[in-house]
């Protein structure tokens, strides 16, 4: 997978991906498909809603951006009972 990378679009672009949990771009393949991998961005913040929705504690910092995230989208995951590829799959089909 490599050598076809390299060969095609690693001439023309970089994939970004994860150190010591820091974002960085790098000229490598992207990483292997799975619902760990999936969960990036803000797919981490509708991952949270769709599971304990837009509540949160004053206490633990960081938190109170969640308002500013679409109810639709974790509410439907919600609904569909979809793991992390699953819900992956329908937004990109909703985007088309």
């Amino acid at each position: 997978m490599d050598g076809v990378y390299s060969r095609t679009f690693g001439k023309i672009s970089e994939n970004w991906t994860r150190e010591n949990d820091t974002p960085v771009l790098r000229h490598i393949p992207m990483t292997k498909l799975s619902n760990e991998n999936v969960i990036q961005w803000d797919a981490v913040h509708y991952q949270r809603i769709s599971k304990i929705g837009y509540e949160y504690d004053k206490s633990s910092a960081g938190h109170d951006y969640i308002f500013a995230f679409f109810p639709l989208f974790p509410l439907l995951w919600k609904a569909l009972f979809l793991p992390p590829i699953g819900i992956m799959i329908l937004n990109y089909l909703l985007f088309v």
